[in-house]
């Protein structure tokens, strides 16, 4: 399980994480697959964007010796799914692009 998914430093990571991949188990014995539910936080340092994703009805502490230790993000959301995320992100990404970066928009 991964707590901190940074898009800059880790992207293949990252493209793990927002298919849904990094949240599937696979059962060893009889091969059912199935999505754990656990706490991470995204951060997209090219588009000033922190997520935490946080399921319902599962505590967990935010990172904060990483937030301490990153520049301030513009934009810092928290959310409750995967889907939640990637309309976040891609909003962000939809600003960034209309303000004329090269950024790549989510297929």
């Amino acid at each position: 399980m991964f707590k901190i998914v940074n898009s800059e430093t880790h992207p293949i990571l990252a493209r793990r994480f927002l298919s849904g991949e990094l949240h599937q188990f696979r059962c060893r014995a009889c091969l059912k697959k199935d999505q754990l539910l656990y706490c991470t936080l995204y951060h997209d340092p090219m588009l000033d964007l922190m997520v935490w994703l946080r399921p319902i009805g599962i505590e967990s502490e935010m990172p904060y010796e990483y937030l301490r230790s990153t520049p301030r993000c513009k934009k810092r959301v928290t959310v409750q799914n995967l889907q939640d995320l990637r309309q976040e992100l891609q909003a962000a990404q939809e600003v960034v692009y209309r303000h004329g970066s090269q950024v790549a928009l989510l297929a």
